[in-house]
């Protein structure tokens, strides 16, 4: 920390932290996490964790969650059918052990 406030770095951890934490207690109140079906046909889960009012304890944390799902799993399970390969990636995502 300097005189302006938190550094860059300490801030991208306090985040990552945050968005684990919004997405547990997310999680939490769904019972069990999203799966690849869910995030590849859009299922009714799916949008239950969109809508979620838990989501607006923090915005930005829901925001990079919605961008895990949406942006990176959405992506990986469209091409899931031709490059089966992408399974155990795809399930690290959702699973938040990458990001």
């Amino acid at each position: 920390m300097n005189a302006r406030g938190p550094s860059e770095g300490l801030m991208v951890r306090v985040s990552g932290c945050r968005i684990r934490v919004t997405h547990h207690l997310m999680f939490f109140f769904l019972i069990t996490a999203l799966t690849m079906e869910d995030v590849l046909f859009l299922s009714p889960r799916f949008w239950d964790l969109h809508t979620d009012p838990i989501a607006s304890i923090d915005g930005a944390a829901a925001t990079l969650l919605t961008i895990q799902y949406n942006l990176c799993a959405g992506t990986l399970a469209t091409y899931l059918p031709e490059q089966p390969s992408l399974a155990p990636l795809l399930q690290r995502v959702l699973d938040f052990e990458v990001s």
